[in-house]
């Protein structure tokens, strides 16, 4: 049979492909050239592509490529490299169990041994929990690229945090999940940073009706002149304070959104801006519209986490995250793209030390998979919870 034909067989006619078989092929000629380009090198990678491309070239459904556009061997190479080099960036990824273990010793006295013990053995079965997710992201081929509903299934709660709750209450977007509201108000001032609100502030609000000492900043530069009138109404009645700008890459860039450019800050950038450098921020709460990987990932965001920017003076930025209230978007339209970018945070968040408390997909904002709200949690905040909501501390404190 001539190689045509055969070629013709296997794809079948444009409209006859499906969007599972071409996903398929897609991962197939992925996974094949990561093969060759682990043992081979990237020339013999590229070479297979080229030669056996027509097998692999199936037209991509919308779902992973926008104006359904072909794939070609580049973008396929593309992705070739960047599973390796995030498979070989993996590898390096390590979570500081060190620093929940000790937490309950360096919040407490040593009269409490009981309380110490019990922090500890619910630490420990969090870490066993979060130990097999770490091994999958460690893995050479994660099992999450077989459909973009999944691209997030790894990614579960490891913490059960021990006070709960939404806020606002009310059901609908932008609300977050938070762990140990009530305790936040114990502190003389607590730091509460909302980026991008969509001039929604019921989050803020009830933020400070329950924690009336707590400064909180909205950051939103996208609004309409009327959205910015209204949180500056909010600010003058004390609620928050109000910033011009977005969370972004880095300090000074000018991003489009819809058309329009707007002026955007690393995290770093806002906390220099704000005197807040040497501070914790106990709540981040974050809902860019897929920007956060980009502005996470960054050395002057979570970024600072990695072992190489330990040598900055000011300490590691993530670190200084009480709760991380994030919704995680599926931004780039291929498929192993968007698995390993989000793979990428997620590493980046767990090296700062934060554990999931909660996780639901947001079917109000957009539909449930292509969007999921995650709250993350640091060893402080997490033993804040855990003291204020056992009788064992609390006795033994008296």
């Amino acid at each position: 049979m001539r190689r045509s034909s055969m070629v013709h067989l296997w794809l079948g006619n444009q409209c006859g492909t499906s969007l599972a078989t071409s996903r398929r092929r897609y991962r197939v000629a992925v996974l094949y050239s990561f093969i060759l380009l682990t043992f081979l090198g990237e020339t013999a990678a590229h070479a297979w592509l080229q030669l056996f491309f027509p097998l692999v070239s199936a037209t991509s459904p919308r779902a992973e490529f926008p104006n359904h556009q072909r794939v070609d061997s580049t973008l396929l190479l593309n992705s070739t490299k960047d599973l390796a080099n995030t498979t070989a960036w993996m590898s390096t990824i390590s979570f500081p169990e060190h620093s929940w273990l000790n937490a309950c010793d360096r919040s407490s006295d040593a009269r409490r041994p009981l309380c110490c013990a019990y922090w500890r053995e619910k630490v420990g079965r969090s870490l066993r929990v979060l130990d097999r997710q770490l091994d999958t992201l460690r893995g050479i081929i994660p099992p999450q690229l077989t459909s973009p509903k999944s691209h997030m299934d790894l990614f579960e709660p490891t913490w059960n945090c021990d006070d709960l709750e939404r806020v606002p209450p009310d059901p609908g977007d932008g609300s977050k999940w938070v762990c140990g509201l009530g305790t936040l108000g114990l502190r003389k001032s607590s730091i509460v940073y909302s980026l991008g609100s969509d001039g929604d502030t019921s989050f803020e609000a009830e933020i400070k009706r329950r924690v009336p000492s707590s400064s909180i900043y909205t950051f939103d530069p996208t609004l309409s002149p009327k959205k910015k009138a209204q949180l500056r109404a909010r600010q003058e009645q004390g609620v928050l304070s109000f910033v011009d700008a977005g969370l972004g890459e880095r300090d000074g860039d000018n991003v489009s959104f819809h058309g329009k450019y707007f002026l955007t800050s690393t995290l770093l950038g806002f906390k220099r801006r704000l005197g807040h450098e040497a501070r914790e921020i106990d709540l981040l709460k974050v809902d860019v519209e897929s920007a956060e990987a980009a502005a996470f990932l960054s050395h002057e965001g979570f970024g600072s986490c990695l072992t190489e920017y330990y040598r900055n003076p000011l300490g590691a930025l993530g670190r200084k995250v009480g709760q991380l209230l994030v919704e995680i978007h599926k931004s780039p339209p291929a498929l192993f793209a968007s698995y390993l970018e989000t793979a990428r945070v997620f590493a980046i968040l767990y090296t700062c030390g934060l554990m999931i408390f909660y996780k639901e997909p947001n079917v109000w904002g957009c539909d449930g998979w292509r969007c999921m709200e995650f709250s993350f949690i640091s060893a402080s905040h997490a033993f804040r919870a855990f003291e204020a909501t056992h009788p064992v501390c609390t006795l033994e404190n008296d």
